[in-house]
């Protein structure tokens, strides 16, 4: 199911979606996270996105398979590109 809010959103969306009611006043707040947060939650998203791939490749064939891996691989890059610059961050 998708989706999509308008910002700011109505009275009524937040009432009809239950996951969003809990929002009410303050859906265009944003948490501020660390660097430190920020790059552990992206870490943790491209690790995801990976592991996401690698599984649509295992029930793929060829040669739709070969392109799950290249895009696994391309999210396996970043997680560790954000993770070289938290490393950095920290130093």
């Amino acid at each position: 199911m998708l989706i999509i809010v308008k910002f700011p959103p109505s009275e009524a969306l937040l009432a009809s979606v239950p996951a969003l009611g809990q929002f009410k006043g303050s859906l265009a707040m944003r948490l501020r996270l660390s660097d430190a947060a920020s790059f552990a939650v992206l870490a943790e998203h491209y690790s995801s996105q990976a592991q996401l791939c690698h599984q649509m490749a295992r029930v793929t064939v060829s040669p739709f398979k070969e392109g799950w891996l290249e895009l696994a691989a391309e999210w396996t890059k970043l997680k560790r590109e954000i993770e070289a610059k938290a490393a950095l961050e920290r130093q």
